[in-house]
């Protein structure tokens, strides 16, 4: 009989600026010697103990956990010569290329010997992070002297000798270098490693009082391995990362020659500042152009005498102080230097007191604090009832000015536990009433809400958090407590100014989606705790609605907003982001359109001739055809061996991720290698992430067991779209070597079950396998018959294939019941919902005309 099938309608599934000086249009520019300083390499010539260093020298105080100042820190930099080496970064500012001539290190020796090379390397990237290099080798020799750098390192306690490590002196050592290379702007990172015969050890850069800063970031290669230098004290303390002493001379070009310096001011982010804690130092007006070189200095007085701070030669200084203090800076351009107006640093008074003891042995303690960025877990431990986090790692969060911040704490099961908070809005180094928050009561966590004034100081600051059981904490209780149980955290945070949202990307005016898949509207925004959320309406003159977060939508809280599936009747929506922000209104985005492109339909066939009882098979293709995809996760060598006649078995996990938004899920396949002295006797099963359970192969087939049950699995693959079984090998010996089907088996084939212990087969089709096609999928195999088998499972892989775009779909009519959904034609198709594909079996001999629509 002739076939003919009509397409009568198609439907569709758903630093330094550059200065350029123009004239007669020529341009000029010119090169100008420079020196960059990392680190701060002198922490001052009085110690901790009141002990003056040796006339012309600073001391290298190395820096105890702030508070402590009775246990010494005597850990000693790491090594930077044998198999060690190390690397930091600097930058070149935007417009700016540097000319390097050479770059400068800073180490000590516990037994002196010559430095006899230097290798140096410069990456534009961060060694962990694949940075290439761009110039220099560890074994090529650049050194060429090694000078005093008149500093002295000794360890920080309450009464350091001068004489601090080993027994003798540490003076440090300036190991210079010449080498010619032309940088232009970016970010790179300089490693560097010395030849003596005894160890050469780097310089941490040290700022008095504080034993690390937020950028310090410097790295250490120990024998190939790159990991973060960081240092824990001796004794142990908090472990800290480090940044490390070394300057680079170059000249720059794409910046214009300073002029002769007028009389600056010295700035100060605080005019009085607790011992220990850092503040920030700068220049009020500044001296332009290339050549400018600084050298700030301290003073016990307005008048002097005046030293120079070791290795604080940049326009900025970020210090500390242990006393009251002047500072001022050395302003030098050409042959003329300038001292700026000194500014005075008051040493604060009664900072930040130390909690009196309380008791936290009985779970009255704080488990874990979440605010900003920073999230510490404390757990079980706890101490004397007060920890200190003021040092790094903890995080110090930037917290905004004016902000309402989240604050989650979580509390030890001790009982109801009361929570208070204060932070040093005016970084007077004393938390007052006004400074207090209560959060509330909890026998496990509390989350609340910190309002930070819009008067409160920018810059680091101290947070302490009480927690107190069964007793109210008040704004009155940061140094002592009203009960008896409990325990104190302090940490530092960042006050930065709020900086209003804007948005710096709009939407397309028109948003172009293909039928049936998904279409994505963005926006971009900055500023200051962006908030998102988005609006639609259905056409030019209907009000704006706010989209749910529901089905098609999603990302309606972010800058993206997706639509999936998106179908013709969005047709003309449209689409806005609006946008807040911690200082900022709502505003709102312009709109996009939405528009949509039908997907193309063909139909196969478009005509057959099949025999009276016969069943065609009727499928839409789209002839935009959505886009193939898979993703594939491989075991690693396994080895697992299979014990014979056992049924508990081998198995093992892998773990398919997330799919791309609007995958639709085609097949999937598994590949085997395993080797068996007879493979017939293996059961092997899947497991899926929706606890479903496949047999893939039961003694190589649920009819023809051990036919042929030699050979091994070697690249074996089962999977949806395979239709040869597993038994057919040419002989009893031979590999199963290509692509199969899976045996299905559910049933009790010559008395024995495909059962594994645990992973017992639930369905025989793949779709009820894959309904859920992410996640961890474990495959299991067992020896299910004696015999003396050897078993090893080699190693396995599964890919899951998908298309991007939903395939075309339509509504088929024709000859009552003559349309079926399965190719058995067993289930009858409805004739209303959309499909697309479909199987006829005709009752007529002649033409039978089916239809679309």
């Amino acid at each position: 009989m002739n076939l003919n099938i009509t397409l009568i309608k198609q439907v569709v599934a758903t630093q330094k600026k550059l200065f350029v000086f123009a004239i007669t249009l020529v341009f000029f520019f010119s090169a100008y010697a420079q020196t960059y300083t990392n680190g701060n390499l002198g922490t001052g010539t009085v110690n901790k103990a009141g002990v003056a260093a040796p006339a012309g020298i600073q001391w290298h105080e190395m820096q105890n956990n702030i508070g402590d100042n009775t246990v010494a820190n005597s850990a000693l930099a790491f090594n930077m010569s044998g198999a060690f080496h190390v690397s930091d970064n600097f930058t070149v500012p935007v417009g700016q290329t540097w000319t390097i001539t050479g770059a400068s290190f800073y180490g000590i020796q516990v037994a002196a010997s010559p430095v006899t090379a230097v290798g140096v390397v410069i990456r534009n990237g961060s060694p962990l992070a694949g940075g290439t290099i761009v110039f220099g080798s560890l074994a090529t020799n650049y050194y060429t002297t090694t000078a005093a750098a008149n500093a002295r390192v000794i360890t920080s306690s309450a009464n350091p000798a001068n004489a601090a490590w080993a027994g003798s002196p540490l003076n440090v050592s300036e190991i210079n270098t010449a080498f010619s290379t032309v940088l232009t702007a970016g970010t790179y990172w300089i490693n560097w490693q010395v030849a003596s015969t005894n160890p050469y050890y780097n310089v941490f850069s040290q700022i008095a009082g504080a034993r690390s800063q937020p950028s310090n970031n410097a790295l250490l290669n120990n024998g190939g391995t790159w990991g973060a230098l960081t240092d824990a004290g001796v004794p142990a303390g908090a472990v800290v990362p480090m940044d490390l002493c070394f300057k680079i001379n170059y000249t720059v070009t794409g910046a214009t020659a300073c002029s002769t310096p007028a009389i600056d001011t010295a700035l100060s982010t605080l005019s009085a500042r607790c011992p220990g804690l850092p503040f920030n130092l700068s220049l009020k007006n500044g001296t332009s152009g290339a050549g400018v070189t600084y050298q700030w200095q301290s003073s016990n007085t307005a008048t002097g005498p005046w030293n120079n701070i070791i290795g604080a030669t940049m326009p900025t200084l970020t210090y500390s102080l242990s006393a009251t203090t002047f500072y001022r800076c050395n302003v030098t351009c050409g042959a003329t230097t300038v001292p700026s107006r000194a500014i005075q640093v008051t040493a604060s008074t009664g900072c930040y007191c130390v909690p009196t003891a309380i008791d936290c042995t009985l779970d009255d303690r704080i488990a874990s604090v979440t605010f900003g960025t920073l999230t510490n877990t404390s757990g079980l431990t706890c101490t004397g009832g007060y920890s200190n986090y003021t040092t790094p790692p903890t995080t110090v969060p930037n917290i905004i000015q004016g902000a309402t911040i989240p604050i989650s704490v979580t509390v030890g099961p001790g009982g109801t536990e009361h929570v208070g908070v204060w932070i040093d809005y005016n970084q007077n180094g004393t938390f007052e009433p006004t400074e207090f928050q209560y959060l509330g009561s909890t026998t496990g966590t509390i989350n609340g809400n910190i309002n930070i004034p819009t008067t409160a100081l920018l810059g680091t600051t101290r947070m302490r958090l009480r927690v107190q059981w069964n007793a109210i904490v008040t704004a009155t209780m940061p140094c002592s407590q009203s009960g008896a149980y409990g325990e104190v955290e302090d940490y530092n945070i960042n006050i930065v100014p709020c900086i209003p949202v804007t948005f710096t990307a709009q939407p397309l005016a028109t948003t172009t989606a293909l039928c049936g898949g998904s279409a994505t509207i963005s926006v971009a925004a900055t500023g200051s705790l962006p908030v998102y959320n988005w609006q639609y309406k259905t056409s030019a003159t209907s009000v704006w609605l706010n989209v749910t977060a529901a089905a098609p939508y999603s990302g309606t809280n972010t800058n993206i907003l997706t639509i999936n599936p998106i179908n013709s009747s969005f047709v003309g929506y449209q689409y806005r982001a609006t946008v807040s922000g911690a200082c900022s209104a709502v505003d709102f985005s312009s709109p996009s359109i939405i528009a949509i492109t039908p997907i193309p339909v063909s139909i196969t066939p478009t005509s057959a001739t099949i025999c009276a009882g016969g069943v065609q098979q009727i499928t839409i293709n789209n002839i935009a055809s959505p886009s193939p995809g898979s993703v594939t996760v491989n075991s690693a060598t396994l080895n697992l061996i299979a014990t014979d006649n056992n049924p508990v078995g081998v198995n093992s996990s892998l773990t398919i991720p997330a799919l791309p938004a609007g995958a639709v899920v085609t097949g999937a396949r598994v590949k085997l290698n395993v080797a068996s002295t007879w493979l017939g006797d293996l059961n092997v099963n899947l497991k899926a992430p929706n606890g479903q359970i496949l047999n893939l192969s039961h003694n190589l087939s649920v009819t023809n067991g051990n036919a042929n049950g030699g050979g091994n699995f070697v690249n074996t693959v089962i999977g949806t779209a395979f239709t040869t079984p597993l038994h057919t090998a040419a002989s009893p010996d031979n590999d199963h070597t290509g692509n199969y089907k899976a045996d299905a088996g559910t049933i009790t084939v010559t008395g024995i079950t495909p059962n594994i212990t645990g992973f017992i087969p639930t369905t025989s089709s793949w779709n009820t396998l894959l309904t859920t096609p992410t996640g961890t999928y474990t495959i299991a195999i067992a020896d299910i018959f004696p015999g003396g088998d050897v078993t090893t499972f080699q190693n396995w892989s599964l890919t899951i294939d998908y298309l991007l775009g939903a395939p075309g779909t339509g509504i088929f009519n024709g000859p009552t019941g003559t349309i079926f959904t399965d190719a058995a034609a067993t289930t009858a198709y409805n004739g209303t919902s959309p499909i697309n594909t479909v199987f006829v079996k005709p009752i007529a001999v002649g033409v039978n005309n089916y239809t679309l629509s």
